[in-house]
């Protein structure tokens, strides 16, 4: 890896990662509240401004990284704006949540494998 870039989408989990040329979104979420269960009990909104969708839409992002099933790392109304070019890459209950709320209809899903199944890299 010669060259890293990291940045902020949101004071929360959301990142934009750029390493060596590949732009990756981790946990998107980017605009309204996120609910997870009940709208009673839990529901979060941004303190802080967030990156635009448009501004990540123009990123020409190579693709999505979803790492927990929770709202404001997979948040649907997020992941319905972004550009329908740019691939999930998840595990299998993100996928199949996603696939259950309709939102990989026009996208590519890429699994990750379970554990113990992972991918030796470098070995």
């Amino acid at each position: 890896m010669k060259n890293l870039s990291v940045k902020r989408l949101n004071a929360d989990a959301s990142l934009y990662l750029e390493i060596d040329g590949i732009k990756v979104i981790v946990d998107p979420w980017l605009i309204s509240s996120e609910i997870d269960g009940s709208h009673l009990f839990n529901e979060a909104w941004h303190v802080n401004e967030t990156v635009s969708i448009d501004d990540v839409n123009r990123m020409g992002v190579d693709f999505c990284c979803i790492s927990l099933p929770f709202a404001d790392h997979c948040h649907d109304e997020t992941l319905s704006r972004l550009n329908e070019g740019i691939p999930i890459v998840c595990n299998r209950e993100i996928a199949r949540n996603l696939n259950s709320r309709g939102l990989d209809k026009n996208r590519s899903v890429l699994e990750v494998p379970l554990f113990p199944d992972f991918i030796e890299v470098g070995s």
